[in-house]
């Protein structure tokens, strides 16, 4: 073991030697750990960036802590599955388990009795090592090293048994995975290198199917399937119980490599992924070091100085964990699975998956916007094909799923930020415009009340948070509107978006909820840091907040610049007790701001647009130390497909994009000393942060390419430009 990390210490070295004098290990920096405490909830293996597959390990816990299979308080395996949710709050996926054995075939069945027997195993994180682009652990029961690595679409394994174990087996489970039910699961023996199959099932996502071809290194000496206890005849099986067991001949050979490849859309799909990114040439060894290279120049993307480690640290984790997701989706010969069941051909674009809009609109894509230019066609042109092949726009969508998670049709705001800045080709906007308000004229997920009435009422469940949710959607429809020439419809949605303002309650100085006359409810009993039915994941102290479209707006609502000061001092000092009956989600507090839920993340910056900057700086320094961390629990909530990283990261460069598109960026308090990234226009946009430490949080002074500079925010197109962007820091 010690002599494997010794050995890629030294690659890792040689490549460094080679590379230029200016060679940074971006990778080095991250520490993957972080966030798979304290209900993170963040995924290990080995994976790319923006790559389907991570191949990692799945434990044997179940339930809300286990939604991406790993949590590190756990100490028991069943086996190694190349796809994972990271850091979201429901549980699925996990399908195809593969475990490395010695003797007959063992099955666990999800029974906690079953400790270290079935086919499970303890581990130790002290034989566990992790970076980008690799995992490995060591399964104490037989004395197995596991390894992981990966491709978009293919994971690789390298199983390790103790020297001279001439008894080498590898289960394939297709019954367990993460919270979900197998429906239909096939799998077959196909010559004595390779096997495939699928799995279909249902949980969080209602129907998905994962379609798979292995290949292994060494001939298949014994092949045998099994449904639950019973062997079955022939070399393939169907059924919701399917096992399959291969042996392997020693000779002499410790060591067994597996490619996995997968596919949403058929096995002949997974096999063209096969053939594309697993070449004869290729090992174990050099599609690690590929992953890592890929890890590296993607993190590279923005390049960053700190005064200290622990910032550097938590700043590349960041990125890292934020360009795990969205998911190629498209297989090699061009086919995905579509959000209608049907197997569709990307025509001019690849087609991406898994789009957590309720939390990533706020900071991921507004972010991705300025250093992922290269990323935005093909999202957009994906966020329109589901919107055609489900006959709307996505809201909680992944491998052809559409959840209805959450609130709001939060992919509203991030296709309407697209368009703004200039990412959907001028021949798909059009397209892009009338999905949208397609969208928000239809009368599902209580959209009908905002037709009738340009609100939710106090009859449909969490009312007041689906009202705020689609104004700032109906505002982001109205902002494309207008840059389109559609008067009458800007008009509209434009007015439609200050509904919000009905549900103010001038007496308590909150938004509650109405009913279809207008009508508050009495206020009797009303604590507004208690979480009820009103309100998704929080309650009035952080839903009196969430009009970023119209922060001007909410300050005259809340009495002008001096009282909603005030009132957002309160939020800030307030007593953290949220109810026994709050959910797990509203969580790192400052007062009642709950930094580990979405909803809140852009509170901080709205000091702005009442002419008191510093205290946006003041919060906001406090919110980074308290909330983010290197340790194992460094994330204050989910992670959420990357949205809690993001605003770090916007955070830690200065910035953040309080309004849903559109890219005006806010100033908050630079964690860099220096950051700098290429744009949309191929320009190189730089932050410098003069005298900056953890003292000097407050912004002095700005200038903007060597000129003094008075605004508290910069345009997105003054960023696209390039220059650099200097902050002048003190006491």
């Amino acid at each position: 073991m010690r002599n494997f990390f010794a050995a890629v210490a030294l690659v890792i070295a040689a490549a460094a030697t080679a590379q230029t004098s200016s060679f940074k290990d971006y990778s080095s920096y991250v520490n993957p750990m972080i966030g798979t405490d304290n209900h993170g909830h963040v995924a290990v293996g080995g994976s790319v960036p923006f790559g389907l597959v991570m191949m990692g390990p799945v434990q044997m816990g179940q339930g809300w802590d286990y939604c991406s299979g790993y949590c590190y308080g756990d100490s028991i395996l069943i086996g190694f599955s190349p796809i994972h949710l990271s850091g979201t709050g429901c549980c699925d996926l996990g399908d195809i388990l593969f475990m490395p054995t010695t003797g007959g075939v063992y099955k666990w069945r999800g029974r906690a009795s079953e400790r270290n027997s079935g086919h499970s195993s303890f581990f130790s994180h002290e034989r566990e090592q992790t970076w980008p682009g690799y995992y490995s652990v060591m399964l104490d029961r037989w004395g197995i090293q596991a390894e992981m690595t990966a491709t978009e679409r293919v994971g690789w394994q390298r199983y390790t048994w103790p020297a001279g174990t001439t008894d080498q087996r590898i289960l394939v489970d297709l019954h367990n995975s993460i919270e979900d039910r197998a429906t239909d699961c096939e799998i077959a023996w196909v010559d004595d290198h390779t096997i495939c199959g699928h799995r279909t099932s249902t949980g969080w996502a209602a129907r998905h199917t994962v379609y798979f071809v292995a290949e292994f290194s060494k001939p298949i000496k014994e092949w045998r399937c099994f449904e639950d206890d019973r062997e079955q005849p022939g070399k393939s099986l169907r059924s919701t119980n399917a096992y399959g067991e291969l042996k392997f001949d020693y000779a002499g050979n410790d060591t067994v490599v597996v490619r996995l490849a997968i596919s949403g859309a058929s096995v002949e799909g997974a096999m063209a992924n096969l053939r594309a990114e697993a070449r004869p040439t290729d090992t174990f060894s050099s599609v690690c070091a590929a992953a890592r290279d890929k890890w590296n120049k993607w993190m590279g993307l923005i390049d960053a100085d700190f005064t200290n480690e622990a910032d550097r640290t938590i700043f590349y984790t960041a990125l890292y964990h934020m360009m795990m997701t969205p998911w190629l989706y498209t297989d090699a010969n061009g086919e995905y699975a579509g959000s209608d069941g049907r197997v569709h051909k990307a025509d001019g674009f690849k087609n991406y998956t898994t789009w957590s809009t309720w939390d990533t609109y706020r900071a991921f894509h507004p972010l991705a916007t300025l250093f992922l230019p290269q990323m935005q066609r093909d999202w957009a042109l994906s966020i329109l094909a589901v919107n055609r092949e489900q006959g709307f726009m996505p809201v909680w969508q992944f491998l052809g799923n559409e959840t209805h998670t959450m609130v709001g049709i939060s992919s509203v705001p991030i296709l309407a930020d697209m368009v703004l800045k200039g990412y959907v080709p001028e021949d798909k906007q059009e397209e892009a415009f009338q999905a949208m308000k397609h969208t928000m004229l239809m009368d599902f997920r209580e959209l009908k009340w905002m037709k009738k009435l340009g609100y939710i009422p106090n009859s449909e469940h969490e009312s007041v948070s689906k009202t705020m949710e689609y104004c700032l959607n109906d505002w982001s429809v109205a902002q494309v509107a207008r840059k389109l020439g559609h008067t009458e419809d800007y008009e509209y949605f434009y007015n439609r978006s200050l509904g919000y303002k009905k549900l103010y309650d001038p007496k308590l100085r909150f938004m509650r909820s109405i009913d279809e006359q207008g009508n508050f409810l009495s206020a009797e009993g009303f604590a507004p840091n208690f979480q009820t039915r009103d309100y998704t994941e929080g309650n009035a102290w952080q839903y009196l907040w969430l009009a970023p479209h119209d922060a001007e707006g909410l300050v005259e609502l809340l009495g002008g610049r001096e009282a909603f000061v005030s009132k957002l001092d309160s939020l800030f000092t307030a007593d953290s007790y949220t109810g026994e009956d709050a959910q797990s989600d509203i969580a790192g507090m400052v007062g009642q701001y709950a930094h580990g839920n979405e909803p809140s993340h852009h509170i901080a910056y709205l000091y702005n647009y009442a002419g008191r900057q510093d205290k946006t700086a003041r919060i906001l320094r406090e919110i980074v130390y308290s909330q983010y961390g290197t340790n194992k629990d460094g994330l204050a909530g989910n992670e959420d497909m990357g949205q809690m990283s993001a605003w770090y990261i916007l955070t830690a460069m200065g910035f953040y994009q309080v309004e849903p598109c559109g890219g005006r960026y806010q100033f908050g308090s630079p964690l860099v000393t220096k950051a700098s990234f290429k744009t949309q226009q191929g320009k190189t946009f730089t932050i410098v942060a003069h005298n900056n430490s953890k003292d000097n949080i407050y912004i002095k002074k700005v200038k903007l390419n060597g000129r003094p500079y008075k605004k508290t925010y910069i345009d997105y197109a003054d960023i696209v430009k390039g220059g650099t962007l200097e902050f002048f820091m003190g006491k």
